[in-house]
């Protein structure tokens, strides 16, 4: 019974925050800086919860901000971003000439905040101050990545290094040939936070995992998945084929809800007696519509990885690539994790129960989530 009431907590944490379903514990902070014009642009994509928790700011105090109080929120978040992101060139500060959030012109899992600034002189050596949440009682971690032409730049910002400088003008062979691995480790780190801490593509994942049973036909299901969402991956990502998210999002929780359904109606055929419970296999159209909901999934991946994380225009190939791998890994860890758990509950007199009831709970937050993406 453990299970079971493990299972109704984790619903209930779920449907709480159900309007940013790729909720992460980390932002990334895009940056280009253009010397022709002494200009240094920076992009901030950053969880809402996170920040608003850490500002204390709940207009209705119901415990949690929804997406239809945040324009309220705007000017205090704005404040608070334009004070915490800073820039010199030769220990001046750079002075903003815009600064405001970035409408998407549909529902984001991230805060986009924009601040553009200009230096007086020639850029030099221009250094980067990012200290957005590192005062939090946690503290925070900011995935950095500086681009100048096409020379590629990624560092993190923490408490420990809240800042990074770059020398403008200098020789930058060096620096681009160990950019090219930092942009590969950075974004396959990028890809296993997304799959891992995305809440909607995790219960994907895990109700594929049920509804496989066994070992050989959960692997012929995650490989179905895994290529479907790695073309519409990269067709999305590099802007051959695009969907608006307005349509994605919501089939994205619908293709949750139908597997949840899947597993229910499973769950109420009598079992024949002649198979050991282990050698039913899943029904065989799952294979199918496991493909045909990873290329969902592979649209809702490039809009991460295009919107929020961004892709080095030098480095397109490498960047996709190992961000499709970190999804991948994340994946993986997921299975790894939870197999051997679904295997355990199984043989237990509650398992078969303990099943429904979260494909149950799972059916509701994912029908809740495809209900808020429609609006």
């Amino acid at each position: 019974m453990s299970c079971i009431v493990l299972a109704v907590v984790a619903s209930f944490v779920m449907v709480s925050q159900p309007a940013f379903a790729h909720q992460t514990a980390v932002s990334t902070l895009n940056v280009e800086v253009r010397p022709d014009k002494r200009e240094v642009d920076m992009l901030l994509a950053i969880s809402p919860d996170d920040v608003t928790d850490h500002l204390k700011l709940d207009p209705n105090g119901d415990g949690w901000v929804d997406q239809s109080e945040l324009p309220y929120l705007e000017p205090a978040i704005g404040s608070y971003f334009e004070e915490h992101l800073q820039v010199t060139n030769n220990g001046q500060v750079c002075q903003p000439t815009h600064q405001d959030f970035v409408d998407m012109g549909r529902r984001m899992a991230s805060l986009l905040f924009r601040k553009t600034v200009q230096c007086d002189d020639a850029l030099g050596e221009v250094t980067l101050t990012n200290e957005v949440m590192l005062a939090s009682k946690n503290g925070y971690t900011h995935y950095g990545q500086i681009q100048i032409g096409k020379d590629i730049h990624t560092t993190v910002f923490n408490r420990d290094t809240s800042s990074y400088t770059v020398q403008v003008g200098a020789d930058g062979q060096a620096a681009s040939e160990q950019s090219f691995w930092d942009v590969f480790v950075q974004y396959i780190w990028q890809g296993v936070l997304h799959i891992v801490l995305g809440i909607d593509h995790v219960l994907f994942v895990l109700c594929l995992l049920l509804a496989a049973r066994r070992f050989r036909p959960l692997l012929v299901v995650v490989t179905s998945f895994t290529l479907a969402h790695s073309i519409t991956l990269a067709l999305s990502a590099l802007e051959v084929l695009t969907l608006p998210p307005t349509v994605v999002e919501p089939l994205i929780a619908l293709s949750i809800a139908w597997v949840a359904v899947e597993l229910l109606l499973e769950a109420k055929k009598p079992a024949d007696a002649s198979k050991d419970d282990e050698e039913v296999g899943p029904p065989l159209h799952l294979y199918a519509l496991t493909f045909a909901f990873g290329l969902l999934h592979g649209f809702g991946f490039s809009y991460v990885l295009r919107d929020e994380v961004g892709l080095p225009t030098d480095a397109l190939v490498p960047a996709l690539l190992s961000f499709n791998v970190g999804v991948e890994l994340g994946q993986i860890a997921i299975v790894a994790a939870a197999f051997p758990l679904v295997a355990w509950a199984r043989g237990r007199e509650w398992g078969s129960k303990a099943i429904k009831v979260v494909a149950a709970l799972v059916l509701l937050v994912s029908v809740y989530w495809f209900v808020t993406r429609l609006m």
